[in-house]
């Protein structure tokens, strides 16, 4: 009885009247390379002791729901790589639907739609198993690594993936919990932390996160110093917390615009697309949440020197570069106008980061250190993408274009009547 899912199998010991049940873990030790000619010798084996003088009916099964269990204890490393993988892959489509709509879809819609294992996993294990063959491609695989280590089986990736997609289903249905019901307590916990006691403290307060907020090289300057000073995981957490306040902001102002416009306000200057961005914000923040989270140690590393002083920075910090490129980016794309519909080449960025998302499989779910590397890349092409490129204010999109027919059909099947009421 033995099963290559784990090194602690389990199954289940059912008594004939399929009530009584013990399940049984059975530990194996992993196999050496010299002993793989004798694997007998390496099997497990249950010892049942009972009593001669009764008769017994005795069924073994493995107990999924325990072994699936087992998989997720062995392996939940993975979720975090699996994860940002997902996050990407929801900005890609994000992006691309952009370029053909005009609109930004919400996160979960399109990670119910858009977001599979065929996405992400598939690509990345056929590359693994091409790349072993170029001379030119020295930097092994981690599916090589899980191979190699003797932990990897044909549907772990696949398994683990759908596991990543309920976690960043959890992240975003809270995330946008957190934006729409609990936003005002962290705009209040912020004035907290800044002692905001009296009513004018509390303006100046205000005033200061709203400058912040329409003024993002303030905040980039100051987060760049921060890092620079301390370590690149504390900027990335701040810039976190900021990137919630801004969605907040978002949303309250969006729900202003609602209420002018159930009471008739006319000379209303934003528009329902405007609005719809803020899905686009969403993703990017947790985006930002999880790169923080990637770069946890760094930040546990410089805590455990503040003895040394608070502003003492981490050295060698491996989170400063990708701190650095995350915290310029917010000039660029920290608008509530980005990301603008009429830009051209999204299409393009969307090929990247879901590139990124295949490369994120296939070289980051063991070697985490890669993933920074990716994550950067990613933001210096959605940045260099917001500055750079041109603006087609006659871009067409499907949906217009599809409306403008229905239209079109409707005033020729209105003349079509017309003509035969006349003859």
């Amino acid at each position: 009885m033995s099963n290559s899912w784990a090194n602690d199998d389990t199954y289940k010991l059912v008594g004939p009247n399929m009530t009584n049940s013990i399940s049984a873990r059975i530990t194996r030790a992993k196999i050496e390379e010299k002993a793989k000619e004798a694997p007998e010798d390496y099997k497990s084996e249950v010892q049942v002791y009972l009593n001669p003088e009764c008769r017994y009916a005795i069924s073994i099964r493995p107990n999924l729901s325990e072994m699936f269990g087992q998989i997720v204890r062995f392996y939940y490393p993975l979720v975090l790589p699996l994860s940002i993988s997902i996050v990407l892959m929801i900005i890609a489509h994000q992006l691309n639907l952009l370029e053909k709509e005009g609109q930004v879809y919400p996160c979960h819609r399109i990670l119910w739609s858009q977001v599979t294992p065929m996405s992400s996993v598939m690509p990345s294990r056929l590359l693994s198993s091409v790349l072993p063959m170029m001379s030119f491609v020295w930097i092994k695989t981690d599916f090589n690594l899980l191979g190699e280590q003797g932990i990897d089986f044909g549907v772990l990736p696949i398994m683990m993936y759908f596991i990543s997609i309920g976690v960043v289903l959890v992240l975003t249905l809270s995330s946008c919990l957190t934006v729409f019901v609990f936003g005002n307590v962290l705009s209040k916990l912020m004035k907290k932390l800044f002692s905001a006691n009296s009513l004018a403290e509390d303006i100046i307060v205000d005033t200061a996160i709203n400058t912040v907020n329409r003024f993002p090289q303030i905040l980039s300057a100051a987060l760049i110093a921060i890092g620079a000073s301390t370590c690149g995981a504390l900027s990335l957490c701040l810039g976190t917390l900021f990137h919630f306040l801004k969605l907040f902001k978002m949303y309250k102002s969006y729900t202003e615009w609602l209420l002018k416009k159930s009471l008739g306000i006319e000379n209303l200057v934003k528009t329902q697309d405007d609005f719809e961005k803020m899905y686009f914000h969403l993703s990017l923040g947790l985006l930002w949440a999880l790169v923080s989270v990637l770069n946890l140690p760094s930040l546990l590393a410089w805590s455990h020197h503040t003895s040394l002083g608070i502003f003492q920075p981490l050295s060698p910090d491996h989170s400063y570069i990708v701190s650095v490129i995350y915290c310029l980016s917010l000039n660029f794309i920290w608008h509530d106008s980005q990301p603008d519909k009429f830009r051209t080449g999204y299409h393009l960025v969307s090929l990247s980061f879901q590139f990124a998302s295949v490369l994120t499989v296939l070289f980051g779910l063991v070697t985490l250190y890669r993933l920074n590397y990716i994550l950067s890349f990613v933001m210096i092409c959605l940045t260099a993408h917001q500055v750079f490129a041109p603006i087609d204010l006659q871009k067409q999109f499907i949906r217009e274009t599809a409306a403008v027919e229905e239209v079109t059909a409707a005033v020729e099947e209105v003349s079509d009547d017309n003509k035969e009421k006349n003859d």
